[in-house]
């Protein structure tokens, strides 16, 4: 499974078979080598913690000293800026629950990067029920740069996290697709130097993940 941190957020994997969400969730999109392509896509992700950044002037390392700080003290963040799409909650908005006086620029921002990394990790339960069963998730995109987001979403997967050195990953891949294509076959790919960043669970993070699927189920129950 690979996850992208890019405008909009994706999560992605391959099958040699169909590969069907019974929620619909998912895209079952067909693969040029005869597989499977299960994906499924959050709107705001890189998109919202830019504006994060940009609304408090921070610089990337400020954003990255904030989420490596490691808590939000109790605030929560609905990421549903553009709306959303997984879920489908096209009307949606972004919510804050839990602010406080004494919580600051850190904070919220720290909030804004774990509430998207939650709205992934609710894609990649998606694609579970396509029958994907990840072992480790590969990040790329912009914000996969930033090690405090990496070792973020590891933690909240409850997967390693495995980093490529590669700045084009989706030319790449249809690079890839394209050779396998015209050649039909595999193609053989040196493997890539990474660096892995493995899951640290923490009681926080369970709470913070119940915040969230509570806030979800309101914004359902909220749509027009």
């Amino acid at each position: 499974m690979a996850v992208s941190l890019g405008t909009s957020g994706t999560a992605f994997a391959y099958r040699s078979g169909p590969a069907l969400d019974p929620l619909g969730e998912a895209a079952a999109f067909c693969d040029s080598t005869g597989g499977w392509l299960p994906l499924a896509a959050t709107l705001n992700c890189t998109s919202a913690t830019e504006w994060a950044r940009e609304l408090f002037a921070m610089d990337h390392p400020e954003v990255d000293a904030a989420v490596a700080s490691g808590g939000a003290a109790g605030l929560a963040f609905l990421p549903y800026l553009s709306g959303e799409r997984t879920p489908n909650r096209p009307d949606g908005t972004g919510v804050f629950v839990g602010l406080r006086a004494s919580q600051g620029r850190d904070a919220i921002v720290y909030a804004v990067v774990e509430g998207v990394t939650f709205g992934l990790a609710y894609a990649l339960d998606a694609l579970r029920r396509t029958g994907v069963a990840p072992t480790e998730v590969t990040l790329i995109g912009g914000g996969s740069a930033s090690d405090a987001w990496a070792q973020l979403c590891a933690d909240v997967f409850g997967l390693p996290v495995v980093r490529p050195a590669i700045v084009e990953a989706a030319a790449s891949g249809a690079a890839r697709q394209a050779q396998w294509a015209v050649e039909g076959d595999r193609p053989r790919v040196a493997p890539a130097a990474s660096q892995r960043f493995e899951p640290q669970p923490r009681a926080a993070l369970h709470e913070a993940a119940r915040r969230m699927a509570t806030l979800r189920e309101i914004a359902g129950a909220n749509r027009l």
